[in-house]
């Protein structure tokens, strides 16, 4: 176990961040539905107030995806203008882009456009970079240098955040349908 340690320094570095951004994950799945949504009565804030430690939580898939956006910069092994590359950054990167907008979601700064903007698009992007690597590496009709637990977690992150919006979809108030109420025609 040390010596794995000592030689993968940065894997063990990753592997704790991941462990630390899984705690955010089930508390996150264990909340109440209406427990970040919009509250017209505190000017847009959470309906809820939330531990330091959570909101400590939430920053640590940011620092996940950082790191393996270092990994994937720095990495030799691949080329320099590889298209699997250049995908991978650029859906590693709308992944930190979409927690960011989620964590400042859970400290009171609501931005919903940015919320809804940076989770379509990362579904987009993962839909177009991870699904089809992983498809294709596992059955062995593409060789990656990328491992397969990094796809497979970029998909569950899809699927995270298409849970996500269509919580904040189902359960959400959103200020203008409770300050402005559709006045009905007659």
């Amino acid at each position: 176990m040390s010596t794995y340690i000592k030689d993968s320094t940065f894997d063990f570095v990753l592997f704790f961040v991941a462990v630390l951004g899984a705690v955010y994950f089930f508390k996150t799945a264990s909340l109440n539905p209406n427990a970040v949504t919009l509250n017209a009565e505190d000017n847009g804030a959470t309906s809820q107030k939330f531990s330091q430690g959570y909101i400590i939580f939430s920053f640590f898939p940011i620092i996940w995806t950082f790191l393996n956006i270092f990994k994937c910069f720095f990495d030799m092994s691949k080329s320099v203008n590889s298209p699997i590359r250049m995908y991978e950054l650029v859906c590693l990167l709308s992944i930190s882009l979409y927690f960011v907008a989620e964590s400042r979601m859970i400290v009171g700064k609501r931005e919903t456009s940015k919320f809804f903007s940076y989770g379509y698009t990362t579904i987009l992007l993962v839909s177009l970079s991870a699904l089809p690597n992983l498809i294709l590496s596992a059955f062995w009709l593409l060789d990656t240098s990328t491992p397969l637990r990094v796809y497979a977690v970029q998909i569950s992150f899809f699927l995270y955040i298409a849970a996500r919006i269509y919580s904040q979809i189902k359960y959400g108030e959103f200020v203008l349908a409770r300050i402005l109420p559709i006045e009905k025609s007659e």
